[in-house]
């Protein structure tokens, strides 16, 4: 994988932004750099048709450069109607030039601007003739090859990228930097999967900090991707699922703790006199209870006096305060993902992809150092995606969130007896993955498009 990036000043006072483009879905994302303090994610737009999904950052970010107060409402306008077609263009241009035959075609045929046909240059709209183009530069998704020789995609741009793009022994560097090992490029299996084959992407990135929303919105600082090491490609395991949890649990306020948190409450907001107030409205409201309200309270100050609580009203009663129990919810829960993957070596190459998925994986997981050993710095973080035949995230299964890989486990003697090829590998590995998401699922997360979600 690659993301390739663009460099443009959007308005006057002009705003610095950076536009990335995955030229494996056409996926796009725009940011503007905050110096020291990192960068945002200002708009995203998905690999169907022209629109974008613009973030609140954005609109206050243009109100604060321009002085304006636009709605959000009329900023959407504004984009629509100035910014949105020059963006489009950069991410025409981009995938044009970068990505492969087969996505620029999927592309072409679903009426995204300005994508042209491999087949005649044709495009779904006059997009691309736009005199002005943005800068335009490459990020390798494995973070090229360490020894100095590039590992781009295939120049011609056909099939997915697959042949030329791949790791080897050779990326691998050790120098005493810390970050540096990592093997880069593409890695599958098996070797012979095929570009139109349904598969499960993973992409290593770099650890980036979400850090601390500065804005009103406490929501919404939102996590930015890292730099992308290395992307391996799997086939689609067997027995694949999602499961959505929420939690909820019981909660009790009997009317005795009720009028204790009314109490509280008015003396919090309104000092002693709405206290008072609130004192005599509880009291009468005991009251007039035809006997129960005084006799709930009696055996209960008198239970707890005697030091036997609850016990004295359902010894004398055979009764207990309605607790008015109700279910409420506690907040969201991270979801959990595993995978299980057989491996067994077929040739050369596959033995060398195989060794170097397992290398990744395990490096990738593993927590970091600072320079001097003084910190102890977050492992990268793993992108998950769903692949369709036409290289693009398959929207009939679910997506997934940044997650962590919390647990990997390598069994080198899967069939309980050791066997081992002539080169000492062993005949087989069975590889058991298991991630967790770094944020939870909202509701307006499935705002953004029609697939089948989180």
């Amino acid at each position: 994988m690659a993301i390739q990036r663009s460099s443009r000043a959007l308005g006057n006072p002009p705003i610095a932004t950076t536009l990335e483009v995955n030229d494996e879905t056409g996926e796009a994302s725009l940011y503007v750099n905050n110096g020291i303090r990192g960068r945002t994610l200002l708009a995203t737009a998905d690999n169907i048709g022209d629109e974008w999904d613009l973030k609140n950052q954005f609109r206050r970010r243009w109100n604060a450069e321009n002085d304006l107060n636009l709605s959000r409402a009329e900023f959407t306008d504004l984009f629509n109607t100035d910014i949105s077609k020059t963006l489009n263009n950069d991410k025409a241009f981009l995938i044009n030039t970068h990505a492969s035959n087969d996505l620029r075609a999927v592309l072409n045929n679903a009426g995204v601007p300005g994508i042209k046909d491999p087949s005649d240059g044709t495009t779904p709209g006059d997009t691309t003739g736009t005199p002005s183009r943005a800068e335009t530069g490459t990020d390798e998704g494995g973070g090229g090859d360490t020894n100095g020789t590039s590992s781009s995609a295939a120049a011609d741009g056909t099939g997915s990228g697959y042949g030329s793009n791949t790791s080897s022994l050779t990326d691998i560097t050790i120098d005493g930097v810390e970050g540096q090992g990592m093997p880069s490029g593409q890695l599958r299996y098996p070797s012979d999967m095929s570009s139109t084959m349904n598969k499960l992407q993973i992409n290593i990135l770099e650890y980036s900090p979400k850090g601390i929303s500065s804005g009103d919105d406490f929501n919404i600082n939102e996590r930015q991707k890292g730099k992308s090491l290395v992307t391996i490609f799997l086939p689609i395991p067997g027995g694949i699922q999602d499961q959505n949890q929420v939690s909820w649990s019981k909660g009790d306020m009997n009317a005795l703790q009720q009028a204790a948190a009314e109490f509280a409450v008015s003396f919090i907001e309104g000092g002693a006199e709405r206290a008072g107030d609130k004192a005599k409205d509880i009291a009468d409201r005991i009251a007039s209870g035809y006997g129960e309200g005084q006799t709930a309270v009696a055996n209960i100050l008198a239970g707890g006096a005697a030091g036997i609580g609850a016990q004295l009203l359902q010894r004398t009663q055979g009764a207990i305060i309605n607790p008015n129990a109700e279910l409420l919810f506690q907040g969201p829960t991270m979801r959990q993902f595993g995978f299980s993957y057989n491996m067994s070596a077929r040739n050369k190459t596959e033995a060398e992809h195989i060794t170097l998925i397992i290398r990744a994986l395990k490096q990738g997981m593993s927590v970091r150092r600072s320079r001097r050993g003084l910190f102890l710095l977050s492992p990268n973080l793993f992108e998950l995606k769903y692949l369709s035949a036409d290289g693009v995230s398959n929207p009939y299964l679910n997506k997934f969130k940044l997650c962590a890989m919390t647990g990997l486990s390598v069994n080198y003697t899967p069939n309980q007896t050791y066997m081992a090829l002539p080169n000492d590998m062993p005949v087989s590995y069975q590889v058991d993955m298991q991630f967790s998401e770094l944020e939870p699922i909202f509701n307006d997360d499935y705002n953004s498009d029609f697939s089948i979600g989180y």
